[in-house]
């Protein structure tokens, strides 16, 4: 278990002690998120706070599951069913569904998919600590359809305009 990894179309055996902390030094070294709070006037601040708040429980999700992996791969336990999704996975160097079903796959494999993860904090980070920019990468968010609804929202607000009665219209050039 954990013995092998594929990479591109060639295969490199990897030592059972190395890959499960190399994919937790990964997750340690992401971005951390600042503290928010979701009393803000403006539905797109709650939106950013909410992601962050997502984006927190992903990790903790990565965060107990590695843990668990290496407390299993040393004999200490006997894994759920849960934890057998992620060994399968794992070991098919897949991102697991646990992870997924909180994000999305962005990525075939496991470590791509945590080197997105890091570059999308650290694009959330700034959103959420810098001045507003004028667009915003929707591949950055956990729930892209809640930062529209967000949008309408906090335009209905300040424009003092029915909800109901905006759209959005996309042109694509």
């Amino acid at each position: 278990m954990f013995n092998r990894v594929t990479i591109g179309t060639s295969a490199a055996v990897i030592a059972k002690e190395g890959l499960i902390p190399q994919y937790i030094s990964m997750v340690q070294s992401l971005p951390l998120l600042p503290e928010t709070n979701r009393n803000q006037m403006y539905p797109v601040e709650v939106f950013f706070h909410y992601e962050a708040e997502g984006y927190k429980s992903l990790i903790t999700t990565m965060s107990n599951d590695l843990s668990l992996l290496q407390r299993k791969a040393r004999g200490e336990i006997q894994p759920s069913s849960e934890l057998n999704d992620v060994i399968y996975a794992i070991n098919r160097n897949i991102v697991p569904t646990s992870w997924t079903n909180q994000g999305f796959q962005s990525a075939r494999n496991v470590t791509d998919w945590l080197k997105e993860m890091s570059i999308r904090l650290k694009v959330l980070k700034s959103y959420i600590l810098d001045d507003r920019p004028a667009t915003y990468n929707l591949s950055v968010f956990l729930r892209p359809d809640r930062f529209l609804e967000a949008v309408k929202q906090t335009y209905a607000r300040k424009q003092f305009k029915q909800f109901d009665s905006i759209d959005f219209s996309v042109e694509v050039s």
